[in-house]
């Protein structure tokens, strides 16, 4: 075919980038997914706060698995511009998408001169169903940014070769350490670089190649090894005694076979895919290991007559290599998203191997032209359906649960979920699966005990809080999950000695920190509370949200009515002479009985917060008797409640007078609290 125009090629990109956005314009009424989203941004203080001197100083000394600020940064964007308008963070993802694609148009044009090749790469890239993962998850906001780096380092790349202007080497470089810093897959991206230069660029000495690109592959060096200590620290390695070499190995080629079939037959498309172990059978691995070694042995031979085949394959097996499971980081077999460049190698491959038969008259371009319109509308229509997976929590893992069985991540994930939502009963169901098949399955059990406690069975979730620490004594959220436990069925002492026992085993986790602090704040003990409150911040300022409210409450509290604070004294003794006096609302007590009620809350939050719960718990149900609506009196008997230690009890009654009176703002600042408490279970 012969090249267009320059205006003709503009169209083109515009039309690639409308036709994009529009696959996915159905993700601007998603909502935030329970799988991430929450931890990156949804329930994330320090992001949700925008740009902020804290935010970025988070973002650049903070690494979560993957050591990425750019990104953190383009999330706080997002929240400055938009809030936490989940439609709106889409919607950046979704542009972020299209340009990438137009990006990638531009500089595969600019290195082969073929445009229409190139412009089939890139609608495949912006279109295939696999890679919506990427796109609609606004967690991995990570993908989008690196590919959208890496590609403007490519084409910038294929400027220098032809300029050789130390600025454009520069600009190459600088967007290079961008993608890096969005997320650390771009690692291989020098080796992408040396391809280009052999084909199509058909630059020739590879020592010299590799020479010229010292700083890219120092900067990768830099990022493996950032990214390395963080998935150790984090905890996200697996060691080799849970995923042996040989297991890994096996699994890689496996995976390899899978993302093949995924690229012309994109089904089965699942958020998480269990790591098999041991299960994967002697015939899938021979014969993934013979697809791959096959195809390598057959790209290597036509390398001279097509060097594109090489190259595309090279591309596609590089890229992956940091994601195919040698370092086994999580528990997944493979994932869509690791797809998202690596198909781009096998996309070359097929158009220009394509181009080439039409060149030779081996296939007519007629022909050619609408095999190559079939497919990508084919994965069009895919993807329109594989973005609605993406629409809400329960939707992506309830499909997750289907394609990979019932004892997955993704059905744990399912039970916390549901639960969060208010339907214990059915998260019940699913995590007792999920435990049966699993019963080491901490966060599984975790979940499970989180949904007893919804469902009012505090009984079985502290017998399963209990067990999970006897099995697991050294594993400190085992610990914190009791410690969260004890609390929910009103054992404040219980929950101080869990507590205690976490922080001993794991001083510098954030989550254990903010339990304590809540712990000594019920228990009256203020002051600690506040060390405890102040030192969780230190450790994850982003999750301070919660702990914030907390932290400042109980420094007043400190304040006002701390061991030695008179004025306090002064207080509870004055309240409590008013209220034992019969007489000092008569007799018109009908007509006091608002400033009766109102007293009664007061002393009994004076009681609370000097450490007397029993008394305070006393004082809200005579409030809750005298008070003049039923929605004041379900309040009452809320706080009543979370003084003895029921916070699933007083949920219920916060909720019942909400709906009676949704400006209610004692029940709101009860529910709050309840909500706050039971946020690390």
């Amino acid at each position: 075919m012969s090249e267009p125009s320059s205006r003709a090629r503009v169209a083109v990109a515009l039309g690639l980038a409308a036709a994009t956005f529009g696959l996915y314009a159905r993700t601007l009424g998603h909502d935030f997914v329970h799988w991430d989203d929450t931890e990156y941004v949804a329930e994330n203080a320090l992001v949700a706060r925008g740009l902020t001197l804290d935010g970025l100083r988070f973002a650049f000394t903070h690494a979560q698995t993957n050591y990425h600020p750019l990104t953190w940064l383009s999330h706080m964007l997002d929240c400055e511009l938009f809030g936490l308008a989940p439609g709106a963070h889409h919607a950046v993802s979704a542009l972020l998408h299209a340009l990438a694609a137009v990006v990638l148009l531009h500089a595969l044009h600019a290195a082969s001169r073929a445009f229409w090749p190139s412009a089939w790469v890139a609608a495949l890239f912006a279109f295939h169903p696999a890679h919506v993962e990427s796109v609609a998850w606004v967690a991995e906001r990570k993908d989008v940014l690196a590919a959208l780096f890496g590609f403007a380092t490519l084409g910038l790349w294929v400027r220098w070769t032809r300029a050789r202007r130390p600025a454009t080497y520069g600009a190459a470089l600088a967007c290079f350490a961008l993608g890096l810093l969005s997320k650390p897959t771009l690692v291989s991206w020098p080796f992408v670089l040396v391809l280009v230069d052999l084909w199509p660029l058909e630059r020739r000495g590879l020592a010299r190649l590799v020479v010229e690109k010292l700083p890219f592959f120092a900067l990768a060096g830099v990022a493996s090894a950032v990214t390395l200590f963080a998935q150790h620290a984090g905890g996200a390695v697996a060691d080799t005694e849970q995923f042996g070499v040989g297991v890994r190995v096996a699994n890689a080629l496996v995976s390899y076979a899978v993302y093949v079939r995924q690229f012309f037959a994109p089904i089965g498309l699942a958020v998480f895919n269990p790591h098999p172990g041991e299960a994967l059978s002697t015939l899938a691995i021979a014969g993934s290991a013979a697809l791959v070694l096959g195809a390598s042995a057959c790209a290597w031979r036509r390398r001279t007559r097509a060097p594109w085949l090489a190259v595309g394959l090279a591309w596609f097996l590089g890229v992956l290599v940091p994601m195919i499971g040698l370092v086994q980081v999580g528990a997944q077999a493979h994932a869509d998203r690791y797809t998202y460049l690596a198909h781009v190698g096998l996309s070359i491959a097929v158009a220009f191997g394509g181009a080439e038969l039409v060149r030779a008259g081996r296939i007519a371009a007629d022909t050619a032209k609408g095999l190559a319109v079939a497919w990508l509308a084919v994965l069009a229509v895919a993807t329109v359906r594989q973005v609605e997976t993406w629409r809400d929590t329960g939707t992506l893992l309830g499909a997750a649960v289907v394609r990979t069985g019932d004892d997955s991540l993704a059905r744990a994930a399912l039970g916390d979920w549901l639960t969060s939502q208010g339907r214990a009963a059915e998260a019940i169901e699913h995590l007792r699966v999920v435990v049966a098949a699993h019963p080491r399955f901490g966060r599984a059990r975790r979940f499970l005990v989180g949904a007893y406690l919804a469902a009012g069975r505090g009984a079985e979730a502290l017998a399963l809080a209990e067990e999970s620490a006897a099995l697991e004594p050294d594993d400190a959220t085992a610990w914190q999950q009791l410690a969260t436990t004890r609390i929910g069925v009103g054992d404040v002492d219980g929950s101080l000695a869990a507590s205690a026992r976490a922080l001993e085993l794991r001083p510098d986790w954030a989550a254990v920190a903010r339990q304590r602090g809540f712990d000594l704040w019920l228990a009256g003990r203020v002051e600690e509370a506040v060390a405890a409150f102040r030192r969780a911040r230190e450790l994850a300022p982003e999750s301070a949200r919660g702990a914030d409210e907390f932290e400042t409450d109980s420094a007043r509290r400190a304040d006002e009515f701390g061991t030695e604070s008179a004025r306090a004294a002064d207080e509870l003794a004055s309240a409590e002479r008013l209220l034992a006096d019969p007489d000092a609302h008569s007799p018109t007590i009908d007509a006091f009985r608002g400033a009766l009620t109102r007293d009664l809350h007061a002393l009994a939050a004076l009681r609370w917060r000097a450490g007397r719960a029993e008394e305070a718990a006393e004082s809200w149900r005579r409030a809750a008797e005298l008070a003049a609506t039923r929605a004041e009196a379900e309040s009452y008997l809320g706080w009543a409640e979370l003084a003895r230690g029921e916070p699933s009890s007083a949920r219920r009654h916060f909720q019942a007078a909400l709906a009676l009176a949704p400006d209610d703002p004692a029940a709101r600042e009860g529910l709050r609290f309840v909500d706050k408490l039971g946020a690390d279970r």
